[in-house]
């Protein structure tokens, strides 16, 4: 009987050393990503790094995603997004470009990540933008967006009213024909609308100023030439242009004595 009763309480320590280390964990529930704190990571201006299918000249990305309002800027050109999907577990956003003339388009935006810091949500990454056709983009994040940002969006907006940008691999392509610029000032004017705008305002009074003024106009557009020159973004190129031309009209008027 002894011997019974050593035999149930082994047992009965079994059972309980099974208990104890065999039991189901309490399952811990992942940390739920939040979706609109995950597409304000992609909100910011993004400058070019490498492309697939494009030239390698710098183009210049506004990127604002939300859920029912959205901005896709690529230099000048503006387009109108909706949101298809947003895969948090892939770090992918589907979405879709519209607008009352332009087709159509599916793009991706994509965290791309080194491998070493995989799940890490903090980690830095690249983002990559893929288009319709095919092609892509890789970009490096230059800074959030400005006050000046968004009305550089709103401007683009506008120019958009006033031409049909088509779809978003044309303007790629649009923007590629930029390339052919030799220096910072052109390729810049030659990408962004509102400065092409200021540029052929700016040239406009030049040229009327130097028909009437000669020689002093002259001094002054070099002058213009060289603060352009020294700019190294397009707030800078924005601002001397304006500077300039109303420099120009305030300096050198239209019915001034020397015109003849």
């Amino acid at each position: 009987m002894k011997y019974v009763g050593l035999a149930m309480l082994l047992a009965m320590g079994t059972i309980a050393g099974c208990d104890k280390t065999n039991a189901p964990q309490a399952a811990v529930a992942a940390a739920p990503v939040d979706e609109a704190a995950f597409l304000s990571g992609f909100d910011g201006v993004w400058a070019t790094t490498s492309s697939a299918g494009t030239d390698d000249a710098e183009t210049v990305f506004r990127l604002r995603f939300t859920k029912d309002n959205s901005d896709f800027v690529m230099d000048a050109h503006v387009f109108d997004v909706h949101l298809v999907d947003v895969d948090t577990d892939n770090q992918v956003v589907t979405f879709e470009t519209s607008g009352e003339r332009d087709p159509k388009e599916m793009l991706t935006a994509t965290r791309v990540v080194e491998a070493a810091d995989r799940g890490k949500p903090d980690a830095p990454f690249t983002l990559r933008i893929t288009f319709g056709n095919g092609q892509f983009s890789d970009l490096s994040f230059v800074r959030r967006l400005s006050a000046q940002d968004m009305t550089a969006i709103a401007e683009a907006r506008t120019s958009n009213d006033e031409a049909d940008v088509g779809s978003v691999a044309a303007a790629v392509e649009s923007t590629d024909d930029c390339a052919s610029a030799t220096n910072f000032v052109d390729r810049t004017t030659c990408k962004e609308g509102p400065l092409k705008l200021a540029r052929r305002e700016f040239e406009m009074a030049f040229s009327d100023a130097q028909t009437n003024y000669g020689v002093d106009a002259q001094n002054s557009l070099a002058s213009a030439q060289k603060q352009l020159d020294a700019c190294t973004n397009t707030e800078c190129l924005q601002k001397a242009y304006s500077d300039w031309t109303r420099y120009v009209g305030e300096n050198y008027p239209d019915n001034s004595p020397h015109a003849e």
